[in-house]
C-alpha cells in the first residue's frame, strides 16, 4: 500500500493549552453515540470481542465515553498530534494511545483491525483518496467514518492560514467510489446534528460445499 499520504499540518493541536475543553461542546453531538452503538454491535456480531483502531483520538473523548465500556475490545486511539497523545496516556494509562497518521497504520501490531472509526478527519486532510485507501486497507470488517462536513455534490477545498489547516468537503461520488474499488459495501446515515455517518462493511465470507463465495 502506498504510503505517500498529503500533508496535514497539527499546529492548532499541539499548541491546545487545555486539552481536556478542546472540543467539549461535541460531546453531546448523537452521531458519536450512533457510531459508537455501531461498534458494539459488531463487536457483538464477532462473538463479543473484537478489535479496534480509532484514527484521530483527540482528547479521547469517544474513548472515554464509550469505548472504554465495552468489554473486550482490544482498543487503539492514535493521533498526530503528540499534545493530545501525551493527555490520553497520561489520563488513561493503560489504554493505548499512539503517535501516528494515516500513513503509518499498517505499521502497528494489531493491523488490521476488526473496526476502524475516524470522526471528523478527513476534513483536515488535503486530499482524501489515499488516506481513504489506507484506512480501508487496514480495516478488516467494518469501518464507521463521521463527517462533520459530509461529502457532497461538488467538492469545496480550501486551506485556512490562520488556523493552518484544511477545511474541505469532498465530492460524494469520487468519496464512493473509492470506497467501491476497495470492496465495501457503504451505507449512509445522517445525524441530526448534521454529522453523516459512512458504514463501510466488508460483505461477509459464506461457505457453500466445501467453498467460500461471497
Amino acid at each position: 500500500m502506498e504510503s505517500t499520504q498529503p500533508a496535514v499540518h497539527f499546529d492548532l493541536w499541539d499548541s491546545l493549552k487545555d486539552p481536556a475543553s478542546f472540543l467539549a461542546d461535541d460531546r453531546a453531538n448523537p452521531a458519536r453515540a450512533r457510531a459508537a452503538a455501531l461498534v458494539r454491535d459488531e463487536r457483538q456480531r464477532l462473538g463479543g470481542r473484537a478489535t479496534m483502531m480509532e484514527i484521530g483520538c483527540c482528547n479521547g473523548y469517544d474513548y472515554e465515553d464509550f469505548f472504554s465500556k465495552m468489554a473486550e475490545l482490544d482498543y487503539l486511539g492514535i493521533d498526530g498530534s503528540s499534545t493530545l497523545v501525551t493527555y490520553c496516556q497520561n489520563r488513561w494509562a493503560p489504554a493505548v494511545f499512539a503517535l501516528g497518521t494515516f500513513g503509518s497504520l499498517s505499521t502497528f501490531k494489531a493491523a488490521p483491525w476488526d473496526i476502524t472509526y475516524a470522526k471528523a478527519v478527513f476534513e483536515h486532510q488535503e486530499d482524501f483518496q489515499v488516506p481513504l485507501e489506507q484506512l480501508l486497507f487496514v480495516t478488516k470488517r467494518l469501518c464507521i467514518i463521521n463527517w462533520y462536513l459530509p461529502p457532497a455534490i461538488e467538492a469545496k477545498l480550501g486551506f485556512n492560514d490562520s488556523a493552518k489547516m484544511f477545511y474541505n468537503r469532498y465530492a460524494a461520488g469520487a468519496v464512493k467510489q473509492t470506497i467501491r474499488e476497495a470492496s465495501f459495501d457503504l451505507t449512509t446515515e445522517l445525524s441530526p446534528s448534521g454529522n453523516e455517518l459512512y458504514i463501510c462493511r466488508k460483505p461477509a465470507r459464506v461457505k457453500t460445499r466445501g467453498k467460500t463465495r461471497k
